[in-house]
């Protein structure tokens, strides 16, 4: 189902690169949610977002916790990339497979 809509496939590729540029980018520090959407959101749609970053927690390449804000005292959720996902990036990118 990831590709059905009105978004083709090159526009999905495109958005996942971008969504693992920004959390590989944001290191282990993370990235907020709302950041993250706005990287990607000229190629992903929210639930489009929801759904990759669904399945990368599944498979254990990415991780996500609540922080909360100095200055607003709001909880942001955080995502960050974890080995899982940098090792295989890094072989992906090998075979030319992923533009990073």
């Amino acid at each position: 189902r990831m590709f059905e809509g009105g978004l083709s496939p090159d526009d999905r590729t495109l958005g996942a690169n971008a969504l693992l540029e920004a959390l590989f980018s944001a290191g282990d520090v993370g990235i907020k949610r709302y950041e993250l959407t706005r990287k990607v959101n000229r190629w992903l749609n929210v639930k489009d977002i929801d759904y990759m970053l669904s399945i990368m927690h599944e498979l254990g390449m990415v991780q996500s916790f609540k922080s909360e804000s100095a200055k607003s005292g709001k909880r942001a959720m955080i995502w960050r990339a974890t080995k899982r996902l940098t090792d295989q990036a890094t072989k992906l990118s090998l075979y030319g497979r992923l533009d990073l």
